[in-house]
């Protein structure tokens, strides 16, 4: 009598004689094999422990990367360019940047909600980013750094994030622009 490979299993001949040892042999080593393979895929995630995985990863992707809250793009060339901040929920970010690519010539100051900054001056065109720290606190008082033309500076315009509903860049003179085109766009992190 011949034998598998593998498992040892009995591979009879026509001469030989079949024996029931042989045969319940035989089941014994498959059933073996067969439960060390079953307790081996036991240890294996299955499809819903990988759906768990995967929004969980997705969870902690939306908790450590910078993400875009929104963008607004200038519509016409104007003096003022205002974002709305109404519908930003600053209880869920630690960190909120508030971009500025404008376009045209000349100076403006900055409007929180109602607060104008007359004493912050910036060039435009320029790049320009305003970093906020709410720390998940919509109570606190605003605290950031402005960077962009002559800057680094810090800002605090005496209100909370709860009462910063829109930002507003402001030309200092009505002869400057902030062209069609400029873009405001608003990044945080969680």
């Amino acid at each position: 009598m011949n034998h598998t490979t593998n498992y040892q299993l009995s591979q009879w001949e026509t001469t030989d004689r079949i024996l029931m040892s042989d045969f319940n042999a035989d089941n014994a080593k498959i059933d073996a094999a067969l439960t060390a393979h079953d307790t081996a895929l036991a240890g294996k995630a299955d499809a819903a422990d990988l759906a768990a995985l995967t929004q969980a990863l997705a969870a902690l992707e939306a908790k450590s990367t910078l993400q875009v809250i929104k963008t607004v793009t200038q519509a016409a060339d104007g003096t003022t360019f205002r974002i709305d901040l109404s519908d930003v929920d600053w209880s869920q970010w630690s960190t909120v940047y508030i971009c500025l690519d404008l376009l045209g010539g000349g100076y403006y100051y900055s409007a929180y909600g109602n607060q104008y900054q007359n004493y912050e001056s910036h060039a435009i065109p320029g790049h320009h980013c305003l970093v906020l720290w709410p720390m998940h606190q919509p109570e606190g008082n605003i605290g950031g750094v402005f960077v962009g033309y002559n800057t680094p500076l810090l800002i605090g315009p005496g209100i909370s994030y709860s009462q910063f509903t829109s930002y507003k860049a402001v030309c200092s003179d009505s002869g400057y622009t902030i062209k069609k085109g400029s873009k405001i766009t608003v990044k945080g992190l969680r």
